[in-house]
């Protein structure tokens, strides 16, 4: 597959326009935990990113996080199948993909460590995943924090695995880029910027464009700006997407627009 694969655009042409952090009851939640949470949660994510106009959204599918554990498989990773999960999983992909939206489900959290050395068991798990989703999944995000819990070759590997076996949909990573540990074969990078996102409205625009185009240069690869700023009614986080959306390279951001 070629390196320039970009992530599908919906419609009206629109690059991937998402939120992580959704606001809830006072508080908020986020959508990499979209699976675990109950329907009045779901809905309200589901409701707050059309009401923002944001076309996409990014969930884990497989989370050993004991506080946000969810995964497809019953026993193991690539093991039986709980077709409770399965169903709804597939359901909601369904739903978004035949809504015109953009799903991307990122496949392991960074709390799946003891799962780096098991490769046989990644091929075989990502191909049940692919043959389940192909049809609705736009992209593939292999892991959140991915440099955390595999190496630059692990990445490598399984990224090469999910591009020759299993989609011909672009497959990346995600985390604070480090060119010494970035998956060199990916076919797009999900970025988090060099500080905590609690803090993302303090940063300037300048300074956050400045990144972004240092990003896009040095990974070569086309970018989705997702992890930038955790207020996402902030003027400031908006400010941010805006003028990330107008560098070349850039494929996505983590804000809404408007």
């Amino acid at each position: 597959m070629s390196k320039e694969k970009r992530i599908l655009k919906t419609a009206n042409n629109a690059l991937a326009v998402t939120s992580l952090p959704i606001p809830y009851a006072g508080g908020g939640i986020c959508t990499w935990d979209y699976f675990k949470y109950n329907s009045e949660k779901k809905a309200a994510i589901k409701n707050w990113l059309v009401a923002n106009q944001c076309n996409s959204i990014v969930c884990l599918i497989e989370n050993l996080d004991p506080n946000n554990r969810f995964s497809i498989f019953r026993d193991k990773f690539g093991g039986k199948i709980n077709r409770r999960r399965r169903d709804m999983v597939v359901d909601f992909a369904k739903e978004v993909h035949d809504s015109g939206g953009i799903f991307v489900p990122c496949i392991h959290s960074d709390a799946n460590g003891k799962l780096v050395k098991q490769y046989e068991q990644q091929k075989i798990a990502m191909a049940v995943l692919g043959d389940m989703l192909e049809s609705y999944w736009d992209a593939i995000i292999f892991a959140l924090e991915g440099d955390e819990i595999f190496s630059r070759g692990e990445q490598e590997g399984v990224i090469q695995f999910l591009q020759s076996e299993v989609t011909d949909k672009p497959v990346g990573s995600h985390g604070r880029f480090d060119p010494a540990t970035f998956p060199r074969n990916a076919n797009f990078w999900a970025n988090e910027f060099p500080w905590s996102p609690l803090d993302g409205d303090s940063h300037s625009v300048e300074e956050t464009v400045a990144i972004g185009q240092w990003v896009i240069a040095e990974s070569g690869v086309d970018t989705w700006f997702l992890e930038d700023c955790w207020n996402p009614i902030g003027e400031m986080c908006r400010r941010h997407a805006r003028a990330l959306v107008g560098l070349p390279g850039c494929v996505g951001v983590g804000a809404p627009l408007s």
